[in-house]
């Protein structure tokens, strides 16, 4: 009787041991499957983002497309983009400063422009909640356009290249620089 006992004993264990092999393997392959489930889902929704980011842009930017003129089409646009390519977002400023307040030139505005619209959105029309709760549109970064067509006169949108540059010419050769907090940056104002 004792060995009887023995031999069930031990088949129970060798039972044990397998149920325990077994158990080991499922959650094994239930972490696999999660980790390699949970891949595949984001993977999948990455993609779905990537091919889907230029109808949103599209859709919510400019339906027009006027705000993607090539380089060319623009000159001041063209040698900003130059001034991005060699400088990254940080093109600093190494003319005379300008006052704010006091009125400059248009070859002046021109070459400040160059110089900001690499740091306030790398040349592309971004639409973002800036740090003081406020909305910038466009290459500049206008978050107070409606009262800037009102002011100057000049009509246009801030999503378009040429429409951007016209008005920031305008304000920065009546003395807005300080309208960009990238002028500082750029040490392109005094202060």
């Amino acid at each position: 009787m004792a060995a009887r006992k023995r031999t069930r004993s031990s088949r129970t264990y060798r039972r044990r041991q397998a149920a325990a092999r077994v158990r080991d393997t499922s959650e094994i392959e239930n972490c696999l499957f999660i980790g390699i489930t949970s891949f595949v889902i984001v993977f999948a929704g990455m993609l779905a983002h990537a091919s889907l980011f230029p109808y949103i842009r599209d859709a919510v930017w400019s339906p027009s497309q006027s705000h993607r003129a090539p380089a060319a089409d623009n000159p001041v646009y063209s040698r900003a983009m130059l001034l991005a390519s060699r400088y990254d977002s940080r093109p600093y400023w190494n003319s005379p400063k300008l006052t704010v307040g006091d009125p400059t030139s248009r070859e002046t505005a021109d070459s400040a422009i160059e110089h900001l619209i690499p740091c306030e959105s790398a040349g592309r029309p971004v639409d973002h909640l800036d740090t003081n709760g406020k909305m910038s549109y466009g290459i500049l970064q206008f978050q107070d356009w409606p009262e800037w067509e009102r002011i100057s006169g000049i009509s246009g949108d801030p999503h378009n290249v040429d429409d951007a540059i016209r008005m920031a010419e305008w304000g920065i050769q009546h003395g807005m620089i300080d309208h960009w907090g990238c002028a500082s940056i750029l040490h392109i104002t005094g202060t």
